[in-house]
């Protein structure tokens, strides 16, 4: 079966049936974090960002209005990190599995696969998302990501991140609630003198809407010949 077809019919078992978390393992050593979350608009950046020279001049070589993928084709993909950070269409679903915890973001339709039971597996390919390997520290469900394809930690931003950046996810509650609290922290000693560390809330939201991620790309922002007539009839297919 597709892995999202089967994630498809995951979710829904999942959150239709309850509007608590779902319980898809039922072991009390491990808390049960499956369900859908909105993240908060804001989130918590670090005063500083501590550059190496190397980074300094990234930082300063790189125009996000210019050089963003995005800013070229507004359909290509977040990745790791800045999928987590994005303000806009911040919807994730957390589906937990024997061996797995899959992270099904709105944005991108994206979904990464966190292996939660060979973590001394590795893998040299390269993507958007990276690879992930996940482990529970108590209760905290610690997700590791490496073999990222580089570019900058948050969107619309000039931090970058190298390709040989590694990024550690943490996910708890606190006090009895719902929500996930996230904490992000970047080794990347190419780019940073120390770990940038960048903090978000997920709020617990099981009866938030999902919608299909149906991305038009208008063109390049920066075509010296825009076709206004084939964006006009694009906006309106909408």
């Amino acid at each position: 079966m597709p892995i999202k077809m089967a994630l498809s019919s995951v979710i829904t078992t999942c959150l239709i049936i309850s509007t608590t978390a779902c319980i898809t393992n039922t072991s009390p050593e491990v808390p049960v974090f499956s369900g859908r979350y909105v993240g908060e608009l804001t989130i918590v950046e670090p005063e500083n960002y501590f550059l190496t020279n190397h980074g300094n001049q990234t930082f300063n070589n790189y125009d996000p209005n210019y050089e963003d993928p995005r800013q070229w084709d507004d359909c290509e993909p977040e990745g790791v990190p800045a999928i987590l950070l994005t303000p806009a269409v911040a919807t994730l679903d957390i589906i937990s599995e024997n061996k797995t915890v899959l992270l099904h973001y709105e944005r991108d339709d994206a979904i990464r696969i966190v292996n939660m039971h060979n973590t001394n597996s590795k893998s040299d390919h390269k993507s958007v998302l990276g690879y992930s390997k996940g482990r529970w520290e108590n209760n905290i469900l610690v997700v590791e990501t490496t073999n990222l394809n580089g570019g900058v930690i948050i969107a619309q931003t000039s931090y970058p991140i190298s390709t040989n950046a590694h990024v550690i996810e943490r996910y708890w509650r606190e006090n009895g609630s719902a929500d996930l609290l996230m904490e992000v922290v970047i080794e990347d000693p190419v780019n940073y003198i120390q770990s940038v560390i960048i903090k978000r809330k997920w709020i617990w939201a099981p009866n938030a809407p999902r919608h299909p991620w149906e991305c038009v790309s208008l063109g390049p922002r920066h075509s010296e010949s825009l076709d206004i007539e084939s964006i006009k009839q694009q906006l309106e297919a909408l």
